[in-house]
């Protein structure tokens, strides 16, 4: 799950991520779930607020992985189905991290470090889904080339 901040983007990120965990699926990000303006932290918080309301008829277990940027090197794991490794590498440095492990990626509106999550992604053949992101990557692309 790779993207940007807008309001509308992080409530879809929320939903999806629901739906994500609903499914039984790992999201793996570069946040972590605590809800805020981020579409990586929003789609954990999703998948949190999925497994916190679900029942005994319909159980839900988030299973989430965030690779966190610079910091002391950490690795946090509050339950079994949660991983939080705090890196001492940069955004760019986790990209490759973030969008070659996972099946498929979706991805949203971003800047530069959005283009370079698709670029790996593109080029390691994975999946790629776009939550209405194609004309504003177009353009952030020209703007950068």
């Amino acid at each position: 799950m790779t993207g940007g901040d807008e309001s509308h983007q992080v409530a879809a990120a929320r939903k999806i991520g629901e739906e994500i965990a609903r499914a039984d699926q790992i999201i793996l990000t570069g946040g972590r779930p605590e809800p805020g303006n981020e579409v990586k932290n929003a789609t954990l918080w999703g998948a949190h607020e999925a497994e916190r309301s679900s029942t005994a008829d319909n159980p839900v277990k988030a299973r989430m992985i965030g690779i966190l940027k610079r910091g002391k090197l950490n690795w946090k794991m509050p339950n079994p189905c949660r991983l939080f490794v705090q890196t001492e590498l940069s955004s760019f440095e986790r990209d490759p991290i973030n969008d070659l492990t996972p099946d498929a990626i979706i991805v949203f509106r971003g800047g530069r470090g959005t283009l370079c999550e698709l670029a790996y992604a593109a080029a390691a053949s994975k999946p790629i889904a776009f939550y209405h992101s194609i004309t504003q990557l177009q353009e952030k692309t020209a703007a950068y080339w």
